[in-house]
Parts: structure tokens; C-alpha cells; sequence
């Protein structure tokens, strides 16, 4: 009888636990909902967040009215250029086929993968036998930090394998190997950087085991960085893969207080650093983390959007600060409590801000409407200036001279040269040649760029829309304003 008991007893407590379990993931998944659906409170119903949103689109509808799941040439970007394949835009229309609307499954899709991202970043730390109080501090900061927003909200190529990469590691933890690696090979589709920076994290799995010497670590090593090369071979080397324009900055990428889309909160950093001591007390205990760290700084360097992978890193290390904050004896009870308060409201001022930057990102209402009349024009390129070229293919369904899709950009450099001497010139015979070479046909300015690249001035491009009688202007709002290249 004292045997059933115990049994009974042990039955008893991991039933509560469990259940204690699934309240906590239950709490963690709505309010990571509510944090994804806060974002488009001040948004058009209509329209979406990041250019990547609408460029994914663009290349799911062209899938589905074309029948191709591989389609090898992007007749608008650039005026035409080889498409580069990833699975973003063939995962986005199967799950439109499930549900039945394209346009809801882009708005869906992104917040379902964040959610189970919530559900999977729980499980990890768990595993890891990180304690519960860490464990859901970790996810709090994770959710509303500004990556994990901009990751889950908007449409963009690193959502999706950011989601596979976390099952490959749950799976890892419950040893499922075969799966993890099966899984693994589908993140190459999404492009080669998510396959490199899989491939360095399985080996520092495999040391953090001790498992380094065994042949299964290093053949899924090896077909990943072979996965991660074929595109070399189909598009060649990435000559414009270091290429930035004058106007991007590092540093503000990395920081979201500075206006970055996906940085890192620099309350976040301050406890984060903080953690990092707190680990440190165990020196080498946690080389493995250390050198996650230090290989996705690395590839943030080349690839910034490799923060997204990062962030997780981050938001745990900022739960151990936090804590190691709470614990500390501090010498005034009232200083310590008044720098958590302010710590924590950081926190969350910087979510409400992000967030509230991201709901009014471009396009707005009348850029939106500019676009639509410009798509209803005969056809043509459209020249503005570099962000707004996936919006003019998207929405306009024009072709255009630039866009912010530099990765194999046929004569990047050649174009952006010729893009800004056109909107900076003042020279009519100079701003007519870069218009014949690429036979500009239309101009769009918004009040974005006047402020931005003319200080609200009649500068360079705008003195001549305004006074040569080559430009003739067909629509003009409250934002945006459309010319028709005269022809003689």
C-alpha cells in the first residue's frame, strides 16, 4: 500500500507540475499575441508592415497565377534580374490554399510562427534546466523586445527559419537526431546564411556535449555548408554582398532606441551585460553560450538581420541580469528599487515605441493610393528613390531602376550612382541622359524623401520637376506626388 501511495503521490505532483507548466505557456502565448496584434492598432486595414511584406506577396501571387513554384527571373526589380529562391513566398501560398486568402495568411502566418517561437524558446530553456522564474522573465523580454516583434509581424525571409531552427533544436534536446537533421536541410532554402550559421551552432552543440568526434556532427556539417554553396553555383558570388548606401548605419541597426527596425532595446544590453558577468562566475561552464554569441555578432557584421537569432541569446542573458539585479544587497533600498522600476520601464517603453514606429512605417494611406493610380498607368519604370522600389513593384506593378534588394543587384553600384546624380542634379541635359539610359517613364516623390534628401528645399530633382517642361505632374496628395516623363 505504501508503494501505490508514493506512486500515486509522484503521479500527483508531476500532474501539477505539468498543468503549472501549461498555464505558464498558455500565459506566455496570449501575451505575445496581444503584443503582435498591438502593432496593427494604427494600421490601415489593408496594408502591411516592411517592404519584405509586400515583396513576398508579389512573389506568392506571380506563383500562383503562373503554376511555378520555381521562377527564375524577376522581370520588375531592377528592371528585370534573376530571382533568388527561397521558400518564404511557396510556404506563405501553401498555407493560403489551407485558409483560402492570400492577403490573411500574410497576416497570419507571421504571428502563428511567433507564437509557437514562444511555445519552443520555453521548451529549450526548460530542458536546459534553466529554473522557472528565469525561464519566463527570459520569454517576457524575448517578446517584447523590438526583433521579435518586427520578426514575427511582418512577412520578411527570416521568420520562417528562425522557427525551424528552434524545432531543430527542440528536437535535439529529446535526441530526435535523425529528425533535427532532416528538418535542418530545408533551412539552406531559405538561404545560404541560415544554413552557415546552423552548421557553426550543431558544432558548438556538439562540443557542449562532448560529442564532437562523432561522425553524425560532422556529415550534417558538412551538407549544410555544401547546401549552404549551391547557390553559388546557380547566381555566382554575391558581388554586392558588402555593399551599403552612404545613409545605412551599423550602429543604429543595431540599437532600436536609435530608430533600428529589429535592434536590441539598450535596457535589454545594460542587463544583458549584466548576465554575462552572472555567468562568468562559472567561467567555462558556459563556453558554449559565449561562443553562439560571438559567431552571430560575427555574422551580424555581414548580414544584420542575423540579430533575429541573436535575440534569444540576448533575452535570456537580460532575464539572468535582471535577477542578478534583484539579488544583489545594495547599500540603498530605494536606489535599487527606483533602477529595476526604471529598467523595467525601459523594457517596455521600448516595445511601445518600436511598435508604435512600425505601425506607421511606409506605406501609408496616401503612398498607398499614389501607387495604386501609378499601377493603373501605362507601362513603364518608375524612378524614386532606392526604399520605395519594392513598393513601385508590389503595388504598381512597375518597373523600377533601385531598390533596397542589393544582394545580386545587376550594376548595383553603376545604378545607384546614376540614381542619386539624377536626384541631386540640377543639370536638365545630365538628368536626361540617366532618363533615356534606363527609360524612366515615371518619377515618384514623397515628402520623405524631400526632407530627407533636399532638407524641404527645391534641390536638385525637385527644381526640375518643378520648372523644366519636360516633367509633366499627373497625381499629387497630401504625401506623394507622380510626374510623367515628357516624350518627344
Amino acid at each position: 500500500m505504501s508503494a501505490l501511495k508514493e506512486f500515486l503521490e509522484l503521479r500527483k505532483q508531476k500532474f501539477i507540475g505539468s498543468y503549472a507548466e501549461l498555464r505558464i505557456v498558455i500565459f506566455l502565448v496570449l501575451v505575445a499575441f496581444l503584443v503582435l496584434s498591438f502593432t496593427y492598432l494604427n494600421r490601415p486595414i489593408d496594408s502591411f508592415m516592411g517592404e519584405e511584406s509586400y515583396y513576398n506577396y508579389r512573389i506568392a501571387d506571380n506563383i500562383a497565377d503562373k503554376g511555378s513554384f520555381f521562377p527564375e527571373y524577376d522581370y520588375l526589380s531592377y528592371s528585370g534580374r534573376m530571382h533568388i529562391f527561397s521558400l518564404t513566398p511557396i510556404i506563405l501560398l501553401l498555407f493560403a490554399k489551407v485558409i483560402g486568402s492570400l492577403l490573411l495568411s500574410l497576416r497570419l502566418l507571421p504571428i502563428l510562427a511567433g507564437l509557437i517561437a514562444v511555445i519552443l524558446f520555453y521548451v529549450i530553456l526548460r530542458k536546459n534546466d534553466i529554473n522557472r522564474t528565469i525561464t519566463i522573465i527570459s520569454c517576457l523580454v524575448m517578446i517584447l523586445s523590438p526583433g521579435f516583434v518586427y520578426l514575427f509581424i511582418t512577412l520578411n525571409n527570416y521568420f520562417l527559419p528562425v522557427l525551424v531552427s528552434l524545432i531543430v533544436l527542440s528536437l535535439m534536446l529529446y535526441e530526435k537526431y535523425r529528425a533535427s537533421f532532416m528538418l535542418s536541410l530545408l533551412l539552406p532554402f531559405f538561404g545560404s546564411i541560415h544554413a552557415f550559421i546552423a552548421a557553426i551552432l550543431f558544432l558548438v552543440y556538439a562540443a557542449k556535449k562532448d560529442e564532437i568526434k562523432e561522425f553524425r556532427w560532422f556529415l550534417i556539417t558538412v551538407l549544410l555548408i555544401i547546401a549552404g554553396l549551391i547557390p553559388l553555383f546557380f547566381y555566382g558570388l554575391p558581388y554586392s554582398f558588402f555593399f551599403s548606401p552612404p545613409d545605412y548605419s551599423l550602429l543604429r541597426q543595431l540599437l532600436s532606441d536609435l530608430g533600428g527596425n529589429f535592434g536590441f532595446s539598450i535596457f535589454a544590453l545594460f542587463l544583458a551585460v549584466i548576465g554575462i558577468t552572472k555567468l562568468w562566475e562559472e567561467k567555462y561552464k558556459h563556453v558554449a553560450i559565449y561562443s553562439s554569441i560571438i559567431v552571430l555578432l560575427l555574422f551580424s557584421f555581414f548580414e544584420i538581420k542575423s540579430l533575429f537569432y541573436l535575440n534569444f541569446f540576448i533575452a535570456f542573458l537580460a532575464a539572468l541580469g535582471l535577477v542578478k539585479l534583484i539579488e544583489l544587497e545594495w547599500e540603498s533600498k530605494t536606489i535599487k528599487s527606483i533602477t529595476i522600476f526604471i529598467v523595467i520601464i525601459g523594457l517596455i517603453f521600448s516595445f511601445f515605441s518600436h511598435s508604435y514606429l512600425l505601425s506607421k512605417s511606409p506605406p501609408n494611406r496616401d503612398m498607398i493610393n499614389a501607387l495604386n493610380f501609378l499601377k493603373d498607368k501605362e507601362d513603364g519604370v518608375a524612378f524614386s528613390y532606392y526604399s520605395n522600389g519594392i513598393l513601385i513593384n508590389s503595388i504598381a506593378n512597375k518597373k523600377n531602376l533601385i531598390d533596397s534588394d542589393f544582394l545580386y543587384a545587376p550594376n548595383l553600384e553603376e545604378r545607384y550612382d546614376n540614381s542619386n546624380e539624377l536626384l541631386f542634379t540640377r543639370d536638365i541635359e545630365n538628368a536626361t541622359r540617366v532618363i533615356n539610359k534606363y527609360d524612366i517613364r515615371y518619377i515618384l516623390i514623397d515628402r520623405d524623401m524631400e526632407e530627407k534628401l533636399w532638407g524641404g528645399e527645391e534641390e536638385g530633382l525637385l527644381f526640375l520637376l518643378k520648372y523644366s517642361k519636360n516633367f509633366n505632374r499627373v497625381y499629387s496628395n497630401n504625401f506623394t506626388k507622380i510626374w510623367e516623363v515628357g516624350r518627344e
